[in-house]
């Protein structure tokens, strides 16, 4: 029974997402592992990274249908740019609905998940505290506390950073987040296909 990586995410408005994807198409000509476009990759927040086989996505689906049928839609507020590891992301503020959000969702789909992603194997040797907790009880090491909501545009070929106040104020893209959806997940974190996707209420 095969296994893949999902993304268990957060889609934003489409005036959002238009500004992630021409952002992304303006990093581009400094060398990028990936352009974010409205197909593939495409905009979002991931709240669950997980390896799931494929026999179970149906029960998968079912479990976000019903935790999206009771979820108000969510409004975010960018506070600011992050740049880790060549990635560059607008960073939002987690609030408590989206940290409850991100527990509830951890909550149903642990139970389905197919052990520890490939990338992170190696990464749980290493680990160390929370990281590690996180790693071995959901395999997802951005849980709970370390929960980082974010958008991220591109990740740089060359890991170099880039002066910050040419990206304009984070705040164009705090806004409304729609709908949950699950996506088959690429390199670099990236959503390549769209499995299904849950209107928020």
């Amino acid at each position: 029974m095969p296994s893949l990586d999902y993304d268990i995410v957060l889609l934003p408005e489409e005036d959002i997402a238009a500004k992630a994807i021409r952002t992304s198409e303006e990093l581009a000509p400094l060398g990028t592992e990936f352009t974010l476009s409205p197909t593939s990759p495409v905009p979002h927040v991931s709240l669950y990274m997980t390896r799931l086989k494929t026999d179970d996505l149906p029960e998968a689906e079912k479990r976000l249908a019903e935790i999206a049928a009771r979820t108000p839609k969510m409004h975010l507020e960018s506070d600011g740019y992050v740049q880790e590891e060549g990635y560059i992301d607008a960073n939002y503020i987690r609030t408590s609905e989206a940290a409850q959000l991100q527990e509830t969702i951890v909550q149903a789909i642990n139970p389905l998940r197919d052990g520890l992603r490939p990338r992170d194997i190696p990464k749980l040797e290493n680990a160390t505290g929370l990281v590690r907790k996180n790693l071995e009880t959901w395999g997802y090491r951005s849980v709970g506390e370390l929960f980082r909501p974010h958008l991220t545009f591109t990740r740089f070929t060359r890991r170099q950073p880039i002066p910050l106040e040419d990206m304009g104020a984070p705040t164009a893209f705090s806004g409304r987040f729609l709908k949950l959806a699950l996506f088959e997940m690429g390199p670099h974190g990236t959503c390549i296909r769209k499995i299904k996707e849950f209107p928020l209420q």
